[in-house]
């Protein structure tokens, strides 16, 4: 017998709401009975309570027993759930409630869905404070305090077992996942579910996210991210190509209908704590059938700066997510991410992926998905060609008289070689694959030398027309500067000389001869690209030796192509593959 105050919630097991926990530290037995108050003023006794039974406070806040179960599919309400799935989330939780009430049309509102994921101290009390006079939340009525719901889990299960167990127990036909330090704008629910009814209850509809001041809650900018793409170790990271499909889907904010969260799958509850249930989810959406889109119109404030809270991630927790993701997903690309994720791959190799697994193979099945190539890389080509992901793609660039290679000098300063905005000079080295700084691949239908340990492209640097030295430089992702645009002709590598209406190289002519088209050219031993830049003289007698070994790498006036039976060019060029 469990003595709780009137206020107070204490959670019974997850094990009832229909997703399958298989870890013993989740593992309840089902059907238990348990003890709850009821809600008298200043008086504090025991009653036997159904297990599952919700109930409401004296604040009008509905108490949840994780226990409840499944919302069944035909009794959703209308509107939607907006789950929000909170540990530390004590200092911006009740503003995230406060904005949601205000710019969310209210008959588009089934509920506010609050999983305390056994937070230090309950949510609960913190949400009903607020409710007092001076308080964030005092102007709800009374109906509005009644859409919110909190369940508060009796161990910490982790964000992504929160929010299957939230998303479980929805009762709207919409789930909105929103962190617990949000502030939505006005309009957004409605513009998202008008682009879900207009492309079908499959699709998840993801926002622009924008940079919300943890402080002053204020916008810094209406600008924001709205797509992600992976690495290979499974990190991601924001990128724009003007196209509304999403490859990777944010986390912690997406709509999308109940019907479709339980018929795909929802998240795999073998996953542990928080990470890569994005990339895992992405994945099964596009090559099962789904779509993931976003929508413009929709923004929704994100408070990115907040101290980061000890053991948020507990060790190799993400690790075994990743592997988990990969396994079930990559097929044939699986080793491409062993390549680049060593500690997943040991989780892979040494059986540690946790329970299961099958159980989420099945779920693949079960929902006749396509192979990785065809349901996912092939409909996001040119995302993985442009960001540089085709591993079979990626080359040394050899000079082959001299049988050295174009590379980004290791004695460059760090700094100066991740600052996007200054040039970074290049030098012939020996060839050698295993060295980042000398591996280029070609993006943008092969218009783009792209440098991917360092995001850098190939760049003509705005030199007067004449000798120049070749320089690196941040790589321009909206394909408008022509510094950039880099042509192969047989063995010759050149930058045209005046802009070009199409990307595709094959369908394009464009005269290497032009007067002001500029060739790179070999390492010739003229004494010119022995010289050390003058912002290297200062750096060091070690670094200038260093640099003195290995020539700059120079960009001529391109000569005309020899006719036939002349000698060959003096510097040709081929891309190695590694």
């Amino acid at each position: 017998m469990v003595l709780i105050s009137s206020l107070v919630f204490v959670a019974t097991s997850p094990m009832s709401l229909g997703t399958q926990h298989h870890d013993k530290s989740i593992r309840r037995s089902k059907g238990m009975h348990f003890l709850a108050p009821l809600c008298v003023p200043f008086i504090l006794f025991l009653v036997l309570k159904p297990f599952g039974m919700p109930r409401s406070s004296s604040s009008g806040v509905v108490l949840v027993d994780p226990g409840t179960g499944r919302q069944e599919i035909q009794n959703l309400l209308p509107g939607t759930s907006v789950v929000i799935p909170a540990r530390f989330e004590a200092d911006y939780l009740v503003k995230t409630i406060y904005y949601t009430f205000l710019y969310t049309e209210p008959d588009l509102l089934a509920e506010i869905l609050v999983v305390d994921d056994n937070s230090e101290e309950p949510l609960e009390p913190l949400v009903v404070q607020s409710f007092e006079e001076g308080g964030v939340l005092e102007s709800l009525t009374p109906e509005q305090k009644a859409k919110i719901r909190i369940l508060r889990l009796p161990e910490r299960e982790g964000l992504i077992r929160a929010k299957i167990i939230g998303a479980d127990s929805a009762r709207g036909a919409y789930i909105l996942f929103l962190d617990g330090h949000c502030r939505v704008v006005p309009g957004y629910m409605q513009s998202m579910i008008n682009m879900i009814a207009n492309n079908g209850y499959k699709t998840i509809v993801t926002p622009i996210v924008t940079d919300v001041n943890g402080t002053t809650w204020e916008h810094r900018s209406m600008d924001g991210g709205s797509k992600m793409m992976f690495e290979w170790n499974f990190e991601f990271y924001w990128f724009e190509d003007n196209n509304d499909e999403v490859p990777i889907a944010v986390g912690g904010i997406q709509l999308m209908t109940k019907r479709w969260w339980t018929e795909s799958g929802g998240y795999d509850q073998g996953m542990l704590d928080w990470g890569g249930e994005n990339i895992e989810q992405s994945l099964r959406v596009w090559m099962c059938g789904g779509k993931i889109l976003v929508d413009r119109e929709a923004k929704i404030g994100h408070i990115f700066e907040r101290p980061a809270p000890k053991n948020k991630v507990r060790s190799g927790q993400v690790q075994r997510n990743h592997a988990r993701a990969a396994f079930l997903y990559l097929d044939d690309k699986l080793d491409w991410f062993m390549d680049h994720h060593g500690s997943a791959a040991y989780e892979m190799t040494h059986n540690q992926m946790g329970p299961h697994i099958g159980d989420r193979l099945a779920v693949r099945h079960n929902l006749q998905c396509k192979s990785f190539e065809e349901g996912f890389m092939d409909r996001f080509w040119s995302v993985f060609e442009n960001q540089g992901l085709l591993l079979d793609q990626m080359h040394t660039i050899r000079h082959k008289e001299s049988g050295l290679c174009l590379a980004l000098m290791r004695t460059t300063k760090e700094s100066k070689v991740k600052d996007e905005n200054a040039q970074v000079e290049l030098r012939y080295r020996p060839c050698n694959p295993q060295d980042t700084g000398m591996i280029w691949t070609r993006t943008h239908s092969g218009t783009r030398v792209y440098n991917k340990r360092y995001n850098r492209c190939l760049d003509r640097g705005n030199k007067p027309f004449g000798r120049a030295q070749l320089v690196v430089y941040g790589c321009d992702q909206h394909q408008s500067n022509i510094n950039q645009r880099w042509y192969w002709d047989e063995d010759r590598i050149y930058s045209p000389s005046r802009p070009i209406t199409s990307f595709r190289a094959q369908a394009v002519k464009v005269d290497e001869n032009s007067e002001e088209s500029l060739c790179i050219v070999g390492p010739h031993a003229d004494g010119k690209q022995l010289d050390v830049p003058p912002e290297q003289a200062s750096k060091g007698a070690d670094l200038v030796k260093e640099a003195n070994k290995y020539p700059l790498v120079y960009m001529e006036p391109c000569q005309p192509r020899p006719e036939p039976g002349q000698p060959a060019l003096a510097d040709p060029f081929e891309f190695e593959s590694i």
